[in-house]
C-alpha cells in the first residue's frame, strides 16, 4: 500500500508540474490554532500561527479570522462571511496571544510540495 501511494504522489507531482508549468517547492509548515475565551468578546474567533521550517529563519505569520457577519446584510447572504487579516510576527508571538486570554485548539505539521504562480 505505500509503494502505491507513494507512486500516486509522483503521478500527481508530475501531472501539477505540467499543467502549472512552475518547478515544485518543498513546504514544512507548523502552523498552531488558537480560539478566543470567553473574555474576549460575545464572538469567537481564531488567531492561526504559521511557521514556515523551510527557510533558513523561520518567521511566524499570524492569521486572525474573526467571527461571523452579523447584521441585516449578513442575513441575505447565503455564505459565510468572516474576516481575514495576517501579518508578519516574531518568535514571541505565542506567549502574546496566550496572555490575551486566547487557549490552544490544535496543532498541524504539514510536510509536502507546494506549486506557486
Amino acid at each position: 500500500m505505500q509503494l502505491d501511494l507513494q507512486f500516486h504522489v509522483e503521478a500527481l507531482e508530475i501531472l501539477l508540474q505540467g499543467l502549472c508549468g512552475v518547478r515544485r517547492e518543498p513546504l514544512k509548515v507548523h502552523e498552531i490554532c488558537l480560539k478566543s475565551g470567553p473574555n474576549l468578546g460575545a464572538v469567537p474567533s481564531e488567531v492561526r500561527l504559521i511557521c514556515n521550517l523551510e527557510q533558513t529563519e523561520p518567521t511566524w505569520i499570524v492569521r486572525f479570522v474573526g467571527g461571523a457577519m452579523r447584521g441585516a446584510g449578513a442575513d441575505q447572504l447565503s455564505v459565510l462571511v468572516r474576516t481575514m487579516i495576517e501579518s508578519k510576527a516574531s518568535k514571541n508571538v505565542l506567549r502574546l496571544f496566550y496572555a490575551l486570554g486566547y487557549k490552544l485548539d490544535h496543532e498541524l505539521l504539514r510536510v509536502g510540495f507546494a506549486f506557486h504562480f
